[in-house]
């Protein structure tokens, strides 16, 4: 009686630490946003090369996952509204800071296209920044002269909390002729995530260049 009893407690005991366990696995394992949805490491250059490394031109869609109508919810129609209609991908997951994760997202929207980086806690949007840009437009044309003005933005992080944003301003006075004068600012801003999932400026520096074609 007393061996039966002992082996019956032993199996309550172990039945009870495999549900502990499982439930501790669940939770662990939920989660809104999981690694095996993204494609790149932490600290990866943010350009428009590596963006077309996902572009599929055949069916001339990106190859990253699509945010599904909920997500677009949660993270993008805080940016975007509701009413206009764009694509949105999730593009990476970066490390924690402390309480808040930045989630970046490519997102579409007819002459629009940027990674964006959505400060998140408990499905709450607490900041958001642009890390890509790319335009190129005619300002002016007349006289057999063109300007036409150009703006990048590339981003890399410095570490887990600090963004380095790098944006190229050019202005082409007689686009395409020979004596054609370029003219270049170069703007480099750091950002950094803080505890309260803020983004702030932390450093600026900037650079102007003047070149003529030879």
């Amino acid at each position: 009686m007393i061996r039966n009893k002992i082996l019956y407690l032993l199996v309550l005991f172990i039945a009870s630490c495999c549900t502990n366990t499982s439930s501790r696995q669940n939770i662990v394992i939920k989660d809104d946003y999981p690694d095996s949805l993204f494609k790149y490491a932490d600290m990866r250059i943010i350009s428009n090369d590596s963006l077309g490394k996902d572009y599929n031109r055949q069916a001339i869609q990106f190859k990253l996952r699509r945010l599904s109508p909920s997500d677009k919810i949660e993270l993008t129609d805080s940016f975007f509204g509701k009413s206009l209609p764009y694509d949105a991908y999730f593009y990476s997951k970066q490390s924690a800071v402390n309480q808040s994760t930045p989630i970046l997202v490519l997102a579409n929207a007819d002459d629009y296209q940027s990674v964006i980086m959505f400060v998140m806690s408990s499905k709450q949007v607490l900041d958001r920044l642009e890390l890509t840009l790319h335009s190129c437009d005619a300002v002016s044309q007349g006289n057999g002269k063109e300007v036409v003005n150009c703006h990048d933005r590339y981003s890399k992080f410095l570490n887990d909390s600090t963004i380095q944003l790098t944006d190229l301003k050019i202005s082409i006075n007689d686009y395409e002729k020979i004596d054609e004068i370029t003219t270049m600012d170069s703007l480099s801003i750091d950002y950094r995530i803080t505890s309260e999932g803020k983004i702030v400026q932390v450093k600026k520096d900037s650079i102007r260049s003047v070149k003529k074609k030879t």
